[in-house]
């Protein structure tokens, strides 16, 4: 049976262990969908393995940011235990068999084959599932909180990573062998979906071109410049399931 965090679980030493971060809000069916699925996942595919798995809420009325949630989650999880692994992972992509979950020696975009583009990725995307060690996440200061509404910070992300030298020989990220990074949608629809509200162009523009001519702002905006409020937690199924507003550090 899979090990998961409850409170304060002592880890074992022989077990690999591995935190996912889901940032999330207004998605009742896929994260309905995706609580069932990667539990089962770890189970049958991983039951060795020890998992916290964080859903990370925006619970304000501000555009998505899902960047800062993605640092809310880091934090939240790195104060529970340290982890091997911490996994940014979309609500809407459960993986099939062979993803290589707990290896994240040097960042790792685990869905490199998506059902919805084809079974690949656009261009150099770095979204989607992507692992890396807690040193890692550290280095690059985690994700720019700084991309309000759809878009961008996957591509800051990037950026990022080839600032600290932390890309694939090719430039980019690292992604697993052919059929070992393969996920499905759970629903496409635009039921399941809220309307994307998009950033300010201008000013999403202008920071990916800084960023692209080695723009240091990455080392002041991310994991120590990020404040929020905790406003409610609870498990759920095994699920750590968080709600947070933008503002003052809890």
């Amino acid at each position: 049976m899979m090990s998961l965090l409850m409170g304060l679980l002592w880890l074992s030493v022989s077990a690999p262990h591995i935190a996912i971060v889901v940032p999330y809000r207004n998605r009742v069916l896929h994260l309905a969908v995706f609580k069932r699925h990667i539990i089962r996942y770890f189970e049958d595919h991983h039951p060795n393995a020890t998992v916290g798995v964080w859903v990370v809420e925006q619970a304000d009325t501000r555009p998505f940011n899902r960047a800062w949630l993605a640092n809310v989650g880091f934090v939240e999880a790195m104060r529970h235990q340290p982890w091997e692994c911490v996994c940014l992972h979309d609500v809407d992509l459960v993986p099939q068999p062979k993803v290589p979950y707990l290896t994240c020696d040097r960042p790792v975009q685990l869905g490199g084959e998506l059902e919805h583009f084809n079974w690949r990725v656009p261009y150099y995307v770095n979204g989607g599932i992507v692992s890396m060690s807690p040193a890692h996440w550290r280095l690059i200061n985690g994700y720019s909180n700084s991309y309000v509404g759809w878009g961008g910070e996957d591509d800051d992300l990037y950026h990022r990573l080839r600032i600290n030298d932390l890309l694939g020989p090719h430039g980019h990220i690292q992604r697993p062998p052919s059929g070992h990074g393969r996920f499905n949608v759970i629903n496409q629809s635009k039921s399941a979906h809220p309307p994307k509200k998009m950033g300010t162009y201008a000013k999403t523009l202008k920071m990916l071109q800084d960023m692209a001519k080695n723009s240091d702002r990455w080392r002041r905006d991310g994991l120590n410049s990020l404040a929020y409020s905790k406003i409610q937690s609870h498990i759920t199924k095994n699920i750590i399931h968080i709600k947070v507003t933008q503002g003052d550090s809890s």
